[in-house]
């Protein structure tokens, strides 16, 4: 009988200790692990509270958060308040014996409300939610009755900027951040023209009134929102835009041969004068840098004075958030 006992005992001892060696093997696993949040979007305003959860697939993992690479948390939620304008870099790192895993979300933060804008920080209106490479779309409106596009009055000026974002080690160029930022905001429109050169502008509109239509004409066009698929109107190489009238309340730069449109481009955060210079290459051939600006003016073809003066950047204002 006390063979028996003596059995039952060593056979209850072994099977709890394989159970137990098989629980150490379930929790003992490579980590994954993902960032969840609150909010429905990556891009706030400062003094904005975000809580921030590390989802984990097993719960044998030590946890590290950093903030622009600065220890911020070892717990699983992290409260993290907004303050500073630019994108911040928060990530994750989830740790076991068997390995290491992380996650990583970018937030922009930036000027709460639209206005002035002289800094990629104070652009309200951004399209592309992942990476740490950001730069500026911005375009310079004439409106009214003048005589020579190159010179209006600061009255006769709607000028206005859009933030791009794009995940370092990626290759952008002006075309990308053109069409991902038309395809983005309802109001922006823009007609494109392919050639053997490259791609060029050809025009830009913009719904000034909010009204979601717009019609512009010539005696060869007639084209309303209709004709633009991701607010983009691809046009043939003869394809004439001189001469066009834009529906009221609505902003129309462009042209074919008498005015058209005059690339400008800058690699700095803050948008200047001094720095911004004419590009000698076209929209698909330039390659945009971290807090570089790609800024569009209105020229009229002029032999006798082909000068081009500088956008006016002290109008420059932030394009209104999308609704």
């Amino acid at each position: 009988m006390k063979k028996y006992y003596s059995a039952l005992l060593f056979l209850g001892l072994t099977a709890g200790l394989f159970s137990a060696c098989d629980n150490e093997e379930e929790d003992q696993i490579a980590p994954e692990v993902t960032i969840e949040h609150d909010g429905t979007s990556t891009s706030c305003a400062p003094e904005t509270v975000f809580n921030f959860k590390a989802k984990t697939n097993t719960p044998s993992v030590s946890l590290f958060w950093t903030i622009d690479g600065k220890r911020a948390s070892v717990d699983a939620d992290y409260q993290y308040t907004a303050y500073e304008l630019g994108v911040r870099e928060i990530i994750v790192k989830a740790s076991n014996s068997l390995g290491e895993a992380a996650d990583t979300v970018y937030l922009n933060v930036h000027s709460s409300t639209a206005g002035k804008v002289n800094s990629l920080n104070n652009i309200v209106n951004w399209t592309g939610e992942e990476g740490s490479n950001r730069a500026a779309l911005a375009i310079q409106w004439v409106s009214g009755d003048v005589e020579d596009v190159r010179y209006p009055e600061d009255n006769q000026i709607f000028f206005r900027t859009w933030g791009y974002r794009w995940k370092a080690g990626e290759t952008k160029t002006g075309e990308d951040m053109i069409r991902a930022i038309a395809a983005h905001d309802p109001r922006l429109f823009v007609i494109l023209t392919k050639s053997d050169w490259g791609t060029s502008a050809t025009g830009f509109i913009y719904d000034g009134n909010g009204d979601g239509q717009f019609q512009i004409s010539n005696t060869t066009q007639n084209l309303t929102q209709a004709d633009f698929t991701n607010g983009i109107y691809e046009n043939t190489p003869d394809g004439n835009f001189d001469g066009i009238t834009v529906s009221e309340g609505d902003y129309w730069i462009g042209g074919f041969m008498d005015t058209f449109t005059c690339y400008w481009n800058q690699n700095a955060e803050t948008i200047s004068d001094e720095e911004l210079f004419e590009s000698q290459i076209m929209m698909n051939q330039r390659v945009l840098e971290n807090n570089s600006w790609d800024v569009w003016s209105w020229t009229l073809y002029d032999v006798q004075n082909p000068i081009n003066p500088l956008p006016s950047i002290h109008l420059l204002q932030a394009a209104e958030a999308n609704q």
